[in-house]
């Protein structure tokens, strides 16, 4: 399964359609590019509040196996934002991918924190992008545009091959009076 010159796929193996564990695909031309990587939290009650006796694990991530066979064609791993349902799998999968991780200041720190727990900050190439950033990532040039979330330096990405382009936004909100503009 790989995507040739004239493909723009998207394989969501993680995240879509739920809240939590994100882990996007995007690929192209032979290439792979991973948006976000995050985990999810079993919940401890059901919708009426009343306990769930789970034999699930309290904490979840996506099946990265996809990605670890193919990891000779991954570009990099771009992180959206700072919520563990977007980044707090790379500390455990990252050895996995072993490719860069493209991100804003404030999401590379948290990031970071989380690197140094696991001993590997060290290892992990974490490029820091400002904000409306452009950059071209192996075959994939990719666009980093202002949202408004519940937290600091959110962005939606717009990433564009020979193929197409997408629009991918993450977690967004409406907010008339943003607190950081």
């Amino acid at each position: 399964m790989t995507p040739g010159k004239d493909d723009f796929w998207f394989l969501p193996l993680g995240g879509c359609g739920e809240i939590g564990m994100n882990l996007n695909v995007y690929g192209h031309n032979g290439r792979w590019l991973i948006v976000d990587c995050g985990v999810t939290f079993q919940a401890e009650v059901d919708e009426f509040g009343d306990p769930l006796n789970s034999q699930n694990p309290p904490i979840q991530m996506a099946d990265p196996q996809f990605l670890i066979d193919r990891r000779q064609q991954l570009d990099g791993l771009i992180i959206t934002h700072a919520h563990e349902d977007h980044i707090g799998a790379v500390p455990y999968l990252w050895e996995y991918f072993r490719c860069p991780v493209y991100t804003t200041a404030f999401t590379a720190e948290m990031l970071r924190r989380k690197l140094v727990e696991r001993g590997i900050a060290d290892k992990v190439p974490v490029i820091v992008v400002e904000a409306d950033a452009k950059r071209q990532i192996g075959v994939f040039h990719v666009e980093w545009l202002k949202l408004t979330h519940s937290i600091p330096e959110p962005y939606a990405l717009l990433i564009s091959t020979a193929a197409g382009k997408v629009f991918h936004t993450a977690d967004w909100k409406l907010d008339k009076a943003p607190v950081v503009g």
